[in-house]
């Protein structure tokens, strides 16, 4: 089961906990109010044992039902009357013995007819927000705070045009990624170290958050750590690999940033090119960003997993001062 699946019926066991815990509450609230006025319990239990009658002389007597149950009706309805006017005598809230409800518009139940309520939503974006691995740090990254004014305006030599004019042009594409995400697309993100790479995927990960999808942010180092952990594991549990496999594979957006730090071998390579290729054939977003080039990310990997890379993925390229620094000695 993957862990977006287990947070769901998590979620949803709450609500089933939360009735209860409000059930619990009304019911003590009764034995409260039936301590102080024990006409009520008596009146409780008249009615339904008048109930009970009214079905039992029913089915015994089917001719006089109509007149049976408009008498034992006029009956019930006197019962209540006297209930109420006990309550109303007591000074108790009108709604005393009515059943609460932490959410009024689901009624505790997560949906209105076939839609999420609005509670729901909001359960399920936190914990979105908690299963991603970034909760914090999208508070201060976003693109309400990605800066442009660290990327210089002088062009550059090699690339014919500034590292500003760059950054905003990926700024631009990364935020078209955000508005046509259902669409499937994934990202290839090259450049040096401090150049905002990071900063980006986070801007992405919390706008796609926050518009109800899950995210799992991770290095590629994190990455491949917990799947060679539960590989060694299988032996002892034979789930753990598809387990830790699931989430990487089945969330809505897959950020795997500092790609080529971890120590690479025959597992890493076939553990990625594993991920990728599922990912990508099931048209499942995923971004890769990365301080190698493509040489070296062939190097590492084999031209086999570049390629299948470079032909799923719109690629962008940063360059420029390391903003790190910039940010350290400004």
């Amino acid at each position: 089961m993957s862990r977006k699946t287990d947070t769901y019926n998590h979620i949803m066991a709450s609500y089933e906990q939360t009735r209860e815990k409000n059930k619990a509450r009304q019911k003590a609230r009764y034995s409260s109010l039936c301590e102080k006025f024990p006409r009520i319990a008596e009146i409780d239990r008249e009615i339904n044992m008048l109930g009970i009658k009214s079905v039992q002389a029913t089915i015994l007597d089917p001719k006089s039902a109509p007149s049976i149950a408009k008498n034992l009706g006029e009956k019930i309805a006197a019962l209540k009357a006297e209930k109420d006017s006990v309550i109303a005598s007591s000074g108790i809230d009108e709604g005393y013995l009515s059943l609460e409800y932490d959410c009024p518009l689901c009624e505790d139940t997560g949906y209105i007819g076939n839609e999420r309520c609005t509670c729901l939503k909001n359960k399920l974006l936190n914990a979105n927000y908690d299963m991603s691995n970034i909760k914090n740090i999208l508070e201060f990254e976003n693109f309400g705070t990605f800066n442009i004014n660290y990327y210089s305006e002088e062009t550059d030599e090699y690339y014919g045009i500034s590292p500003r004019t760059n950054a905003l042009a990926n700024l631009d594409r990364a935020m078209e990624f955000c508005s046509s995400f259902s669409s499937g697309k994934s990202l290839m993100i090259f450049g040096e170290p401090g150049l905002g790479k990071t900063f980006l995927c986070n801007c992405i990960a919390k706008d796609i958050l926050d518009k109800g999808h899950t995210v799992i942010y991770t290095t590629s180092w994190q990455l491949f750590k917990k799947l060679a952990d539960a590989t060694f594991r299988r032996e002892d549990d034979e789930d753990a690999y598809n387990d830790a496999l699931d989430d990487i594979i089945s969330c809505d957006l897959l950020i795997i940033d500092d790609l080529g730090t971890e120590l690479t071998n025959s597992f890493t390579v076939s553990e990625f090119f594993n991920i990728i290729n599922l990912r990508f054939n099931s048209s499942l977003s995923t971004i890769l960003s990365t301080n190698l080039s493509l040489e070296e990310l062939t190097e590492k990997y084999s031209e086999r997993v570049t390629s299948r890379i470079i032909g799923s993925c719109d690629i962008l390229r940063f360059f420029g001062d390391d903003i790190r620094l910039i940010k350290k000695f400004s």
